[in-house]
């Protein structure tokens, strides 16, 4: 089977990432998608490294960038696995130079991405899996995001989920309590539990175990997405029952390169509850905690991420709380039967 890639337009030239050479132009490149996508998020030189150094990702093999004739990069697509578990998925972080995301460079550069999904796949035997693209906004809907959501289309990506980011200022509320100030349920308890700790990963799994997009992560997977830059271990708690049995958590993260967009807001970046421990409060008690810390830290407000058909409810709790719409997001997908040509599909991933 032909590359994709040698339908790229002549003097363009695909190759993998170079490391560490290409950061400043990749971080250039991103920022500006995102930009041009409506996107007020940004990324950094840590959260590049992070991604393109996580377990399972080969640079050589997972990656490729797109110079135009003059060297500059326009394009690049990465590939994140997630495989081998439950909720297979490969997801594809692509960018590209505003000008380039209708242009001759897109359609190749997408059409090898989703070829090295599908190998990976098939090369791990698993399925039904899936290959997506995710956080690509549609509020507002600029011309590069129009242009963006047509190239997924024509490549046979249908829009399967919707996602909202919500927003809390503190200057619209009372003023915080001190953390400890706000009790949790009666026979649970905080615990010195590191947020790295496999157990901790196995607690956010089960968490997420009936929410759309789940899927199990490793250990390795959890240590080195939770001790990045932007993580902030400080401001996060995990809670025990009277039995010491871990059933609730907060992670907390604050990604100092959006100041510049979205001023001074940390970030809930994860929250879950196990099935029979909800309800109790537990999820509340977490939050005002958080962002009692998040205040007391001088951050201007929270933002956090939640699945429009989240199966808890949790939208209501955030809106009681005072966290407001702030952008919505769609994410693509296209399902890969399983290795024996298993019928059926799936959208849970």
């Amino acid at each position: 089977m032909q590359d994709p890639l040698a339908d790229l337009p002549a003097a363009f030239r695909a190759r993998p990432v170079s490391l560490p050479g290409d950061l400043p132009a990749l971080i250039h490149l991103q920022n500006a998608d995102r930009a041009g996508n409506g996107s007020p998020f940004r990324v950094s030189e840590g959260d590049l490294v992070e991604e393109l150094t996580a377990p399972g990702v080969e640079v050589e093999r997972d990656t490729r960038v797109v110079e135009d004739p003059s060297g500059a990069l326009v394009a690049s697509l990465f590939l994140d696995p997630a495989l081998g578990r439950d909720g297979d998925k490969v997801l594809l972080d692509i960018a590209f130079d505003p000008a380039q995301t209708d242009g001759p460079v897109a359609d190749p550069l997408v059409a090898w991405g989703i070829a090295a999904a599908r190998a990976r796949i098939a090369a791990e035997a698993v399925g039904p899996a899936g290959i997506e693209v995710a956080g690509r906004p549609v509020d507002p809907v600029t011309p590069a995001a129009r242009a963006t959501h047509a190239l997924l289309a024509r490549h046979g990506f249908r829009a399967v989920r919707w996602f909202a980011t919500l927003r809390l200022t503190f200057a619209d509320r009372p003023a915080a309590p001190d953390p400890d100030a706000v009790p949790l349920p009666a026979g649970y308890r905080v615990v010195p539990v590191p947020i790295a700790d496999p157990r901790v990963a196995q607690l956010h799994s089960e968490a997420f175990r009936d929410h759309w997009g789940h899927f199990a992560w490793t250990p390795g997977e959890w240590a080195h997405s939770v001790s990045g830059e932007s993580s902030r271990p400080g401001w996060s708690e995990v809670v025990a029952d009277a039995d010491g049995r871990l059933v609730a958590y907060l992670l907390s993260a604050e990604y100092a390169q959006d100041h510049a967009t979205l001023g001074r807001v940390a970030w809930v970046d994860a929250l879950g509850t196990l099935r029979p421990d909800r309800g109790k409060g537990l999820a509340s008690a977490l939050l005002e905690r958080a962002l009692a810390r998040y205040a007391a830290a001088g951050m201007d407000g929270a933002m956090l991420g939640v699945d429009g058909e989240s199966p808890t409810g949790a939208d209501r709790l955030y809106a009681r709380l005072g966290f407001r719409p702030h952008q919505r997001t769609i994410r693509f997908r296209i399902d890969v039967p399983g290795p024996a040509g298993a019928a059926g599909t799936t959208t849970e991933g």
